[in-house]
């Protein structure tokens, strides 16, 4: 079956008129009848009949023009997706955690993008480490940052390896505390893991303990609280840490100039692990150059970071 037959049938419908519809498609009345009459040949049924005002499907004719119009309809998006001339595009995909330091190395990122002439398509994921390694074994993100307590390192480890995936150490330090001005504990210098039980902690939705065996796994019991809300926004979390009384979230260091903006303090704990926040990408694959870049302002916002929390390594 001809799609252009198809189509000349559906511009006869909509015209009511083959003289009409002759025109519209730049060709003679009788060429056109003779297409009409070789489609209703293939097909076996009288698609249009005379009128005094035109032709008009019939009973059948409507039925089939129906199943045209969608062949035709699902034809043209087909032509768009893959037969259109395709448009040079700035594309960037990177899965992060929720932290405010890589949003900040984001929005460094983005400012070096301001003289670029071509359209952006950039995806900003934040997602815990299990989703980012898995966005980034099935190529639907470039590069991803991941973090880890150093208790799971050989579960991660292994992870990547299992994945294809090579990684390297952006930065590491000691998990805070935040919370309102207005907590019980706002006041304390450091706290005790004895301290925060009673009270509530937000954690990121898609939060999960790593399945893991090692020695240790007994401390695990013990690093988060019985209270918890999870919360995948993380505009959500500040605003809970602000209104739910007794809640705490634990963070990468935070600068002044957030916490006021949230009327929030940090908190060093007693519990002195230390957190890891690692690239990582397609094993053995060549960054480009604006993925360098991006992971360029990731560095330079890191070294602000730590010449303000010097006692973090």
């Amino acid at each position: 079956m001809n799609l252009q037959k198809l189509r000349f049938a559906l511009e006869v419908e909509k015209t009511s008129s083959i003289t009409q519809a002759a025109k519209k498609l730049y060709m003679s009345q009788p060429n056109l009848s003779k297409s009409l009459k070789e489609l209703e040949s293939e097909i076996g049924i009288t698609i249009f009949r005379r009128t005094p005002k035109g032709v008009k499907p019939t009973v059948e004719g409507t039925e089939f023009l129906a199943h045209a119009k969608n062949i035709i309809h699902q034809v043209d998006i087909m032509s768009q997706i893959y037969c259109s001339p395709k448009i040079d595009r700035f594309t960037f995909k990177v899965s992060v955690p929720r932290t405010t330091y890589l949003t900040a190395a984001f929005n460094d990122f983005m400012k070096k993008t301001k003289n670029n002439s071509l359209p952006l398509d950039i995806h900003y994921c934040e997602t815990s480490a299990e989703e980012t390694i898995n966005n980034i074994a099935l190529g639907h993100f470039d590069i991803g940052i991941i973090r880890f307590q150093d208790m799971y390192e050989s579960y991660f480890l292994n992870k990547l390896k299992e994945n294809n995936l090579d990684h390297e150490t952006l930065w590491a330090f000691k998990m805070r505390i935040i919370m309102s001005k207005n907590h019980p504990l706002a006041n304390s210098q450091i706290i005790s893991y004895e301290q925060l039980n009673p009270y509530i902690e937000i954690l990121h939705g898609d939060f999960q303990i790593p399945d893991s065996k090692e020695e240790n796994m007994e401390n695990l019991v013990n690093i988060h609280s019985k209270n918890k809300i999870y919360v995948f926004d993380r505009g959500s979390q500040y605003d809970f840490l602000q209104q739910v009384e007794g809640s705490y979230k634990w963070v990468s260091p935070v600068t002044d100039e957030e916490l006021e903006k949230y009327n929030l303090v940090q908190k060093t704990c007693t519990f002195t692990d230390i957190s890891r926040d690692l690239l990582v990408y397609p094993n053995k694959t060549k960054l480009k150059l604006h993925e360098k870049e991006f992971i360029k302002s990731v560095k330079k916002i890191i070294d602000e970071q730590m010449m303000i929390f010097s006692e973090d390594i």
